[in-house]
């Protein structure tokens, strides 16, 4: 047999890779190389080349890279994760993030429409200073503890608080011209009101004056039956009004809704747990708007990361393990 010099055996393999793949037999797609499929009948079966156009509709992949169409991800053996390009989330089609990413929204689009890109969602974050407006209108102390939040950027520095508008200037009537008689002002015409209704009175407190008794005669050891009996009405007013406080703030307590996480609550709250409780029930309670600069006493949260100070920790959403560092929490 007559060999092929090795340029012309080279030339002939680039021009055409499919007249080796066609005498391939398969039973499935991946039996075949990149960009081929099984394809033949009953009695044989042989891998083909796959042919797709030259249409710009671009997808993104499994793998997390962008191609031209869903044609050209399946040459490569690539499912497509979504239409458009890989990276980019929100929007009009509102494209979602994987599981453990964040769409966090172009800085300033704070919109239920608006595009963003697809960030990691951070465990653990450094003790920066550099005081970041989140979309939910709260200060962060950076942008990890932001994305933490998770919460998208509005502005860099702290949060603007809207002033209040100026009050309206009050207008004059021109004076009338020289001869001309001022008008009479005119009366304000008195609206019915409602009739005040006066405090009930309350008496004073009895103050009984005992003069000196002369020489000679008896001073009583007991105060008067009217002292005594208003001093034990007194008494009694004082401990009802302390019962029904105390009634009240438990009520207030009763009344917090309970949760379970974090997903229980409504936003910008987080679920409070007891200290050391972390698996059990706890109840809804407000997130801190503005968090000291100061470093304070470490504490482990129930997310098993070591914070500054507990007001950093309930920015982050997270309860207290112990008020210790987590490596020293047991």
């Amino acid at each position: 047999m007559r060999r092929l010099p090795a340029p012309i055996l080279l030339l002939s393999l680039l021009v055409a890779p499919s007249a080796f793949a066609e005498t391939r037999e398969c039973f499935s797609d991946t039996d075949c190389l990149p960009g081929h499929f099984c394809r033949g009948d009953e009695h044989s079966t042989r891998c083909e080349p796959r042919i797709c156009t030259d249409e710009f509709a671009p997808v993104c992949g499994l793998n997390g890279y962008t191609y031209r169409n869903s044609c050209m991800a399946s040459l490569q053996g690539i499912g497509v994760a979504y239409q458009g390009a890989c990276g980019r989330c929100g929007g009009p089609a509102g494209h979602e993030c994987r599981p453990g990413y964040f769409c966090d929204l172009d800085p300033g689009t704070c919109g239920v429409r608006a595009e963003g890109t697809c960030r990691p969602i951070p465990y653990l974050c450094s003790q920066e200073d550099h005081l970041v407006c989140g979309c939910d209108g709260r200060n962060y102390p950076n942008n990890c503890v932001r994305l933490m939040a998770p919460v998208s950027l509005a502005h860099d520095g702290a949060c603007v608080v809207p002033k209040a508008a100026p009050p309206a200037p009050v207008k004059r009537k021109p004076a009338p011209p020289p001869g001309k008689p001022h008008s009479a002002p005119r009366r304000p015409v008195p609206r019915p009101q409602a009739p005040v209704t006066a405090p009930a009175p309350t008496c004073p407190p009895v103050v009984l004056y005992v003069p000196t008794p002369p020489a000679g005669t008896a001073v009583p050891t007991a105060l008067p039956p009217v002292a005594l009996e208003h001093s034990a009405e007194q008494a009694a007013a004082e401990q009802a009004a302390a019962e029904q406080a105390a009634a009240e703030k438990a009520a207030a307590e009763k009344a917090a809704k309970e949760c379970l996480s974090n997903s229980g609550c409504e936003e910008g709250q987080y679920c409070q747990k007891p200290q050391g409780k972390c698996d059990g029930p706890g109840h809804c309670k407000d997130r801190p708007e503005d968090i000291p600069k100061s470093k304070g006493n470490p504490v482990c949260g129930c997310d098993g990361i070591t914070y500054t100070n507990e007001e950093w920790a309930t920015a982050a959403g997270q309860s207290i393990k112990c008020t210790v560092n987590c490596d020293l929490c047991k």
